[in-house]
């Protein structure tokens, strides 16, 4: 029992520690000012000449993993348009 136990909590332990570089990495991608950036670096290229398409591939390519959660949610299908 006290090998399994002492077992467990370093699995967890390890795995927080794994975890930390992601939810770094999501809390950054949410800030409001990194959004805002993006935004208007988009809107810069496409003003300057850029293609639409492409500021709009590089975007979604960027949130679809933030998506995949949402999309396999079924509870959450009603609010989906």
């Amino acid at each position: 029992p006290r090998t399994a136990l002492l077992a467990m909590l370093l699995l967890t332990t390890a795995a927080v520690v794994l975890m930390v570089p992601y939810f770094g990495y999501v809390f950054w991608f949410l800030e409001p000012m990194n959004i805002i950036h993006r935004i208007r670096a988009g809107a810069l290229t496409t003003a300057l000449g850029g293609t639409q398409e492409k500021t709009t591939t590089g975007a979604s390519d960027r949130l679809e993993p933030l998506s995949q959660p949402a999309k396999s949610n079924d509870s959450a299908a009603p609010f989906h348009q």
